[in-house]
């Protein structure tokens, strides 16, 4: 009898769940408000920062694709950091960039309601200079993208923490914001 009950119990919770999570789920991208059908690409630009115990680095001229895929996924498809357009902050503030990978693209991203998730970020950064680190590689799993207006996207902001894989041990701030390259894009899609 007990087992009887618990069971009951356990249909009456899942019946009474289901349409809390089918509510909570995630929304799907759209344009002018009609959800896509097939995948979008969205070309970027943008600023990106990072701080780290021993300093940082600002970069401008960022660029960046997007693909908007049907359902609530999609991928960052490109990200090109000039190292012309970078330089060091804080103690890396000698330290001249000579180098900047981005490694494990396309980058996945995900609908988390109020922003994107971005998976699968790698970065490695090569510098010189006195007393400057020669490689740091960053990766993690801690990035987001915040739209302005989840429903008509204007603009994301960059935020997040990611980890060093090499040399290990510490971790850096990442932020910085991306717009649409072309004006008709702005706005146009969301979630």
């Amino acid at each position: 009898m007990r087992k009887v009950i618990l069971i009951g119990m356990a249909i009456a919770v899942a019946a009474f769940a289901s349409p809390l999570v089918a509510g909570a789920s995630a929304s799907n991208w759209k344009s002018h408000g009609v959800e896509i059908t097939e995948s979008h690409n969205i070309p970027m630009q943008g600023t990106l920062s990072t701080t780290g115990e021993a300093g940082g680095l600002t970069c401008g001229s960022v660029k960046a694709e997007l693909r908007l895929e049907p359902g609530s996924a999609g991928k960052v498809t490109a990200l090109e950091i000039p190292t012309s357009y970078c330089h060091g902050t804080g103690g890396m503030a000698g330290c001249a960039v000579t180098s900047i990978t981005v490694e494990n693209i396309p980058w996945g991203i995900h609908d988390l309601a109020t922003k994107i998730s971005v998976s699968g970020t790698s970065i490695t950064f090569t510098y010189t200079g006195f007393l400057c680190p020669r490689i740091i590689n960053y990766s993690g799993e801690g990035m987001t993208l915040t739209p302005d207006n989840m429903s008509q996207i204007h603009s994301l902001t960059v935020s997040g923490l990611l980890q060093a894989t090499y040399p290990s041990g510490s971790n850096i701030s990442i932020s910085g914001s991306l717009s649409p390259v072309n004006a008709s894009d702005s706005g146009l899609y969301g979630l």
